[in-house]
C-alpha cells in the first residue's frame, strides 16, 4: 500500500542524504525535507545537495524500473532547493518538542519544488543555490527561466532547472 511505498522510498532517500553530508529533518506525507550545511555555514554545501539530489534520482530511477517490472506503478520525484539562512533548533512547548529548521529559505525551497511540475523536471533550483553550486546558463544540462513567481513572495525569483540525463 501507500504506507509501503513511502517506506520503501524513505530506505533509498534517507541513507542517500546521509551519505552527501545532509541531515533529514523531517518527513512530511510524501515529502523529505533535507538540509546541507549544518550545524555550521559549510562551502560545499551546495554542491554535496546537488550531488545527493542526483543520486536520489539515480537510485529511484533503478527502483522505478524495478517497480514496473514486477508490475508495480513508476515512482517520480520532484527536488527544489534554496539557498540561505534558516533558523535549525529545538521548537514547541515542554510536551512537544521537536528539532527543526524554519524560515523563509525553507519556504522558498518548498516552493522552488513545485516548479518541477511546472517545468515537468525532477531538479529546480533557486538562483541563490545555483550561485552557491557555481552553476550558470552555460551549464551543462541546466535552463535558467527568469522571474517566476512563487506563494507567498511579492518579488519573482530566477530558478533554474535540470534538462540534462542523470549520470
Amino acid at each position: 500500500g501507500l504506507t509501503d511505498l513511502r517506506g520503501e522510498c524513505r530506505a533509498i532517500l534517507e541513507p542517500t542524504i546521509r551519505d552527501h553530508g545532509g541531515v533529514v529533518d523531517k518527513c512530511i506525507g510524501d515529502a523529505v525535507m533535507a538540509v546541507f550545511g549544518f550545524p555550521g555555514p559549510n562551502d560545499s554545501a551546495a554542491e554535496r545537495c546537488l550531488a545527493c539530489a542526483h543520486a536520489m534520482l539515480g537510485r529511484l530511477k533503478i527502483w522505478s524500473e524495478e517497480r514496473v517490472l514486477a508490475g508495480q506503478p513508476p515512482v517520480s520525484i520532484g527536488v527544489g532547493m534554496h539557498f540561505g539562512e534558516a533558523f535549525a533548533g529545538v521548537v514547541g512547548r515542554d510536551d512537544l518538542l521537536e528539532f527543526t529548521v524554519i524560515g523563509d529559505t525553507v519556504n522558498i525551497a518548498e516552493r522552488v519544488e513545485r516548479l518541477s511540475r511546472k517545468f515537468d523536471t525532477d531538479i529546480v533550483v533557486s538562483g541563490p543555490f545555483a550561485e552557491a553550486a557555481k552553476l550558470d546558463s552555460h551549464s551543462t544540462g541546466w535552463v535558467m527561466e527568469t522571474g517566476q513567481t512563487i506563494t507567498g513572495h511579492s518579488r519573482p525569483i530566477d530558478v533554474f532547472y535540470f534538462c540534462g540525463e542523470l549520470s
